[in-house]
């Protein structure tokens, strides 16, 4: 249960941080890229290697099982999934294709559904027959998703990271925290930001 706790905390929390770095200085395409080879790839390769016996000592690797886990899997799916939706969705005029990305967050929605529900049976089931194939499809199946994202790339609209924009969204936000009111930064009482950007925060 505290393992559960650790990793749905983990997922949730690096949603934010896959913005964060998405939307301020990498962005979208980039920051994917990232959270599969750094971290949700090589997590998911450390869990993987605990199944073989003596692969990694001559005891079982507990700090590895829980490496891939607890940290590393977790933190590139958080955020792999701030970023997949938002990077899908610009590749659709939000006016001229507006019936598209509406099917396009639809299908995503099917997508996503119909390999939870073949993760949840077919792994299950290749593991009473042979646990490390069943661990390896995983690993088989992001490599492959990765692929054909990197295919596709030259086709991408890739929006260029808005630093500035974060920048002082953060500062507004740290103000905030201090309990100084946002209006204070609104040109309109002498402050440098817009006011119509200070009320987005708001």
């Amino acid at each position: 249960t505290r393992y559960w706790r650790d990793w749905s905390s983990d997922v949730c929390s690096s949603d934010l941080i896959g913005g964060l770095i998405a939307d301020g200085f990498l962005g979208d395409f980039r920051t994917i890229l990232v959270a599969c080879m750094v971290f949700y790839l090589p997590g998911l390769v450390l869990i993987s290697l605990s199944t073989f016996p003596d692969l990694l000592g001559p005891t079982f690797d507990s700090k590895a099982l829980l490496t891939g886990l607890i940290a590393l899997m977790p933190l590139g799916m958080g955020i792999n999934k701030a970023c997949v939706n938002a990077f899908g969705a610009k590749q659709f005029h939000p006016v001229l294709q507006s019936s598209k990305l509406e099917q396009y967050f639809v299908f995503l929605q099917v997508a996503v559904n119909i390999g939870c529900l073949l993760g949840t049976t077919i792994i299950p089931l290749v593991a009473q027959i042979n646990l490390d194939v069943a661990y390896l499809i995983p690993i088989a199946s992001l490599l492959l998703g990765l692929i054909i994202f990197l295919l596709g790339s030259p086709k991408y609209i890739k929006t260029p990271p808005q630093r500035a924009t974060i920048t002082n969204t953060l500062k507004l936000m740290g103000k905030y925290m201090v309990c100084k009111p946002l209006d204070e930064s609104k040109i309109s009482n002498g402050g440098s930001q817009q006011d119509s950007f200070v009320e987005g925060i708001k």
